[in-house]
């Protein structure tokens, strides 16, 4: 499972320095009801946790929410995405550094999710909980209710999903999550009968794109018509004013990019 029990934090420094929150990147916001919450995120600080942060627009002061001993939250991580929906928060994906790749250390106030599918078995009778490809990407689905402040995690009525990824965007409309790119690992890092794996230990760019509906709880790859844009990570995305497009700005594939795609 991805989640990070609430006694697992660790506190080395504080959360706030006159009045504002340690500095972070790659983190992941909504805003409703006045408020701004605030989850993940990488810091030069060893700070490592998941609790949420939210700032009060009203109030203008920032305040951490506490967990329960018994609660069931997900891990910390960062290049993630949340969305808003009905007065609930939505992360998709996102990940978790590991000593071989060397990056800041991390924080995760406040976490979310996306999902998982990796079966070490044939399963018999009702499926077990979902676990990731890989450790350190993830593609688990949670719920954050932004207004009882309470996590539910969100698990796909089947099998087929996205790969565990970070970097990607995602976007709202009709009721579905819209997931683009990311960065994720080379499958054959899973499959070592096709490659050995260590050959295939390197990251790779993504460039699928696939629905989650949120009723339904099904994911599903979409196959649009027209060329595809190139794989990359780090692209920002948005839906026009009248749900016509899904644009695409931007991102990375070892060099920069400024091209729109719908």
């Amino acid at each position: 499972m991805n989640y990070q029990n609430a006694t697992q934090r660790e506190y080395n420094q504080g959360y706030f320095a006159n009045g504002f929150p340690n500095g972070r990147a790659s983190a992941a916001t909504v805003v409703y009801d006045n408020k701004m919450f605030v989850f993940g995120g990488t810091s030069t600080q060893t700070l490592l946790d998941n609790s949420v942060l939210i700032y009060d627009f009203v109030k203008n002061n920032w305040t951490v929410l506490s967990y329960t001993e018994t609660d069931v939250v997900p891990r910390a991580r960062y290049d993630h995405t949340a969305t808003l929906y009905n007065g609930k928060a939505y992360i998709v994906g996102g990940y978790w550094p590991i000593p071989l790749r060397k990056f800041p250390k991390q924080t995760n106030d406040f976490i979310l999710f996306l999902l998982t599918i990796f079966w070490f078995t044939a399963p018999t009778g009702t499926p077990p909980h979902l676990v990731p490809r890989h450790p350190d990407f993830f593609n688990d689905i949670w719920e954050f209710d932004l207004t009882n402040l309470t996590w539910t995690e969100v698990r796909p009525v089947s099998l087929a999903a996205p790969t565990p990824r970070a970097g990607h965007s995602t976007v709202l409309y009709n009721n579905q999550l819209y997931v683009f790119g990311g960065e994720s690992y080379d499958l054959c890092a899973f499959n070592q009968s096709v490659r050995p794996a260590n050959e295939c230990l390197t990251y790779t760019y993504d460039n699928d794109l696939w629905a989650f509906d949120l009723s339904a709880l099904l994911w599903t790859e979409q196959s649009p018509a027209g060329p595809t844009p190139a794989a990359r990570m780090g692209h920002s995305a948005a839906i026009n004013s009248d749900g016509a497009y899904m644009l695409i700005y931007g991102g990375f594939d070892n060099s920069f990019l400024n091209d729109v795609n719908k």
